[in-house]
């Protein structure tokens, strides 16, 4: 299992995508913020680094976005936008 630090990615690549995303959103939806401390267990438990928009909304939400906020098939269409950015960035 790798710890919190090994999950994050000091670029914030994953997040900027989903704010990107989300600003061209059509469909109402809101990310809820993690203030009880539950965003670093949430992380290491899904193993899912931030690089990536899941692994993204469950550290910056704490676990609770991917279930409450954004609708799962939605991320996982951007979770397959962010990989075909990545490869046709290189």
């Amino acid at each position: 299992m790798r710890s919190v630090e090994e999950l994050l990615d000091p670029d914030g690549t994953g997040w900027n995508f989903l704010m990107r995303a989300s600003k061209a959103a059509t469909n109402e939806h809101r990310f809820l913020d993690t203030s009880d401390g539950k965003s670093g267990p949430a992380l290491i438990q899904t193993g899912v680094t931030t690089a990536s928009p899941m692994g993204a909304v469950v550290y910056e939400t704490g676990g609770h976005g991917e279930q409450k906020a954004v609708p799962i098939l939605e991320l996982f269409r951007l979770q397959m936008a962010h990989r075909e950015q990545l490869s046709r960035d290189g």
